[in-house]
């Protein structure tokens, strides 16, 4: 028991130290250039077009996903549930950097109560 409450203490800390979150939920690319993440806490922002990007961004690629797991919503543009491990500016609810991305399967936001509504 003692050893598995040290080594989540030490993940704990190694996320907190450099400010990484693992944030999971709907990633919404309504359009080109445009892109946030939906979670239970905010809409974050990553790219905006014309504007900012997050850095990191290449880690979120549209090539890997299964075109049954978008949601589409503005001809080949929509929504996917992924997780993002990120660095986040809580203040202005932006993505600052992005550190690795994970797809999910669409059931598991639309599943989830405090974000199935984005989609609904």
């Amino acid at each position: 028991m003692k050893k598995n409450y040290f080594i989540c203490l030490l993940l704990f800390i190694q996320f907190s130290v450099h400010g990484q979150e693992i944030r999971c939920g709907w990633l919404d690319n309504p359009t080109p250039g445009n892109l946030w993440l939906i979670d239970r806490d905010a809409e974050w922002s990553i790219s905006q077009q014309g504007g900012r990007e997050s850095e990191g961004i290449e880690k979120i690629i549209d090539n890997s996903i299964d075109p049954s797991e978008i949601i589409y919503t503005n001809g080949n543009y929509g929504v996917r549930c992924a997780c993002l491990s990120v660095e986040v500016d809580n203040k202005s609810k932006t993505i600052i950097k992005i550190y690795s991305f994970d797809l999910l399967k669409i059931k598991q936001c639309r599943d989830d109560k405090k974000i199935q509504h984005f989609i609904n």
